[in-house]
């Protein structure tokens, strides 16, 4: 095990990243957007394999970056055991509209939500092409 002396970060394995996704509730996806400006948007999601699927609205600025394939990053975070650590879970990899009937029932039966409402939504997958995260202690005071 690794652990970042000034710091006290240590980084967290492949399966460790994934088991813990499935403990968070709300995570961030996020990409660069026009002018390279970075794009951040919250998202309710579930652990599909190595990846993530959330839901979004068929219309607006996330699907366009979907159905574009940029490259996307889902981030969340949380905390461990009696709240003495943090950690945080990076993934990143190219989007995918979920369009196989099977598993878009399997999805509706999870409690995913968009956040924005629209009448026409699209669950998407983001496979873990890439995944790093890292547990941290927390200080007392939060400083």
């Amino acid at each position: 095990m690794i652990i970042d002396e000034t710091h006290g970060f240590r980084p967290l394995d492949r399966p460790d990243c994934l088991w813990r996704l499935t403990h968070a509730v709300v995570g961030r996806v996020a990409w660069a957007g026009c002018g390279g400006r970075a794009v951040l948007v919250p998202v309710n999601f579930v652990v599909d394999g190595p990846g993530v699927v959330f839901l979004t609205p068929a219309t607006g600025h996330v699907f366009e970056a979907v159905r574009a394939r940029t490259r996307l990053t889902f981030e969340a975070d949380g905390t461990g055991p009696a709240a003495n650590e943090g950690w945080s879970v990076l993934l990143s990899g190219p989007p995918e509209i979920i369009t196989d009937h099977r598993r878009v029932r399997w999805l509706e039966r999870h409690p995913l939500a968009a956040w924005a409402r629209a009448p026409h939504r699209r669950f998407v997958r983001i496979a873990a092409e890439e995944i790093t995260g890292h547990v941290m202690p927390l200080s007392a005071g939060g400083a």
